[in-house]
């Protein structure tokens, strides 16, 4: 036997776990049914030496002395590598994007190769910007090479709340990479005023979203409440800013009234107005940043 299991006999009504190494007794021409039984995280992957198949359940007629091998593989996990540049997998060069199976639990190795304009990795990780990563893979996973260039940037936005002059519950951050970044937001039950970012297709309320950029043209759409979090009526203003220099040198930035791309705008170019102010009750107002490169 190859890999972790074992196999499940049944003789003459009799049904038996036999292990590697087992021999046994049989009437000459007599059948037997073999069933593979793999290990948790092996799977089957055929049987060999006097018996060759590929299915894990098999009626087997004993004609001769009979050696059978069973054969199993730890299961596989998928590793996607994005990225512009080559990098070296367990020191063997590979040409990105690839993905690539391995062993489940199996450690690999990334190694920078052209260190030039290197920022960090992204994806499955933890925040890492070392010019080598070791990856445990405990299920499939997709980690990116990030290089400076103009489609690898984010900015964060945040509102300042006027009755109080507390930033709102959470600051949002927006951008595009060579691969997308979803985080949900921080929920807090006290807040002086809140801001998210909505995806259609998503349920969850986001507080970071970077697109993965394979695009022309992107939308954000930004959701505000400017009301606090307490139970008291009225109305506030919400002073929304950005930093323009956090923007990519390429393409052009506007917003608009709402979540439609045919809404109005309200600014026309985000680097020259870098705030926006939000009056209102407690409802949500959309938004939407929009980055066209042409």
């Amino acid at each position: 036997m190859t890999g972790q299991g074992s196999i499940q006999l049944t003789s003459d009504k009799l049904v038996q776990t036999v292990l590697p190494e087992w021999c046994g007794l049989f009437l000459a021409d007599s059948y037997i049914q073999l069933k593979a039984r793999p290990e948790i995280n092996w799977n089957f992957i055929s049987w060999s030496n006097d018996l060759t198949a590929s299915s894990p359940e098999i009626l087997y007629q004993i004609t001769d002395n009979q050696t059978i091998q069973v054969n199993y593989q730890i299961k596989q996990v998928l590793l996607t590598l994005e990225g512009e540049k080559s990098m070296k997998v367990n020191h063997e060069l590979r040409h990105l994007p690839i993905t690539l199976p391995f062993d489940l639990y199996s450690t690999v190795l990334l190694e920078i190769v052209d260190s030039d304009d290197f920022i960090c990795w992204a994806g499955d990780t933890n925040q890492n910007c070392s010019q080598s990563l070791s990856v445990l893979m405990s299920e499939d996973k997709t980690i990116a090479a990030l290089y400076a260039n103009p489609f690898e940037w984010r900015a964060a936005i945040t509102g300042i709340s006027e009755s109080d002059g507390n930033t709102c519950s959470s600051q949002i951050l927006v951008g595009t990479s060579v691969i997308e970044n979803i985080q949900t937001e921080d929920k807090t039950d006290e807040y002086s005023c809140r801001m998210f970012i909505k995806i259609p297709e998503i349920n969850d309320l986001n507080s970071v979203y970077l697109q993965k950029n394979d695009k022309r043209i992107y939308h954000w759409i930004i959701g505000i409440n400017p009301h606090d979090s307490s139970t008291s009526l009225g109305k506030n203003t919400v002073n929304i800013q950005w930093d323009p220099r956090q923007f990519t040198s390429s393409g052009h930035y506007y917003m608009l009234n709402g979540y439609e791309m045919t809404a109005e705008i309200i600014i026309s170019d985000m680097r020259q107005s870098t705030h926006l102010s939000v009056m209102g009750a407690d409802a949500t107002q959309y938004f939407s940043i929009i980055w066209g490169i042409g």
